[in-house]
């Protein structure tokens, strides 16, 4: 069973992480980003998605590492905000009422 928790303080040092899907259940509103870190398999699922932005344009050039990543913050009217930027130099926009993240496979 994968260790899930949810975040205590905004995500800091994603650098280097390799986004491998982003995955949303629009009927449950529900987001699940998966990723690969030093630890293993990672994912953060976002429960009850007001906004998500997935641009792939690569004004930087393809990659799938992250590059920086600002949130989860509580921003007006109770939502948190994520924002992952890519290394491709796209950026990842998600509003929703949590964050968790799980440890699906650690290394």
């Amino acid at each position: 069973m994968p260790k899930q928790r949810i975040f205590e303080k905004p995500i800091t040092d994603m650098d280097d992480w390799t986004l491998e899907s982003i995955h949303f259940d629009w009927a449950s509103a529900v987001a699940e980003l998966r990723l690969k870190s030093p630890r293993g398999q990672e994912t953060i699922t976002a429960r009850g998605v007001h906004d998500i932005k997935t641009p792939h344009l690569s004004p930087w050039g393809p990659s799938v590492s992250v590059n920086t990543a600002d949130g989860p913050k509580l921003v007006d009217g109770g939502l948190q905000y994520l924002n992952i930027e890519m290394q491709s130099g796209d950026v990842i926009e998600v509003s929703a009422q949590s964050f968790t993240l799980s440890l699906m496979t650690p290394l």
